[in-house]
């Protein structure tokens, strides 16, 4: 009676065993190869106005800040309306120059925000809080605004940051 009891018992553990012995074994390379890309875009890195100086023309621009000490893109433009605003970023490797995909000058930064391309692969975005801005200084004006760097599909964001258009 007792192994009657157990019987039941028995035989389910061993169509688990089965079953177990049925599924293919999936190796740590396997595993490694189906494991997913964070899709994150590329990593700005602050920049320093010896970094940028050399690449872009002095005078009216614009910056983006993502902390007070962060200085993460620096644009600037002549007043003229056909003039294409240039910006400057900094990764890992350089700093490197990307242009505005719509004329307008200074003015068009300093009203809009800004969108820079550098090819078809990389853009940044940067979409400043409507209204007048804080004056900053003498001659600088501060938005809060977001900054969104698009990289092959990719996408990093960059929130809680300023927009700062001067001299």
């Amino acid at each position: 009676m007792r192994r009657t009891r157990f019987l039941p018992l028995a035989a389910f553990l061993v169509l688990i065993a089965c079953d177990e012995a049925a599924l293919p074994k999936q190796s740590e390379t396997s595993v490694q190869q189906t494991a997913t890309v964070p899709n994150v875009a590329l990593a700005l890195q602050p920049i320093v106005y010896a970094e940028f100086s050399a690449l872009i023309e002095p005078g009216l621009g614009c910056s983006f800040q993502e902390e007070a000490d962060k200085l993460l893109l620096v644009a600037t433009a002549m007043d003229e309306r056909e003039d294409v605003a240039e910006a400057v970023v900094k990764t890992d490797a350089e700093a490197f120059i990307l242009k505005a995909t719509q004329p307008g000058g200074y003015n068009a930064m300093r009203e809009n925000g800004a969108t820079f391309t550098k090819g078809s692969d990389l853009s940044i975005v940067i979409e400043r809080n409507p209204g007048e801005g804080e004056l900053e200084g003498i001659e600088s004006t501060v938005w809060p605004a977001t900054m969104t760097v698009r990289q092959n599909g990719m996408k990093r964001t960059y929130t809680g940051g300023r927009w700062s258009c001067g001299a």
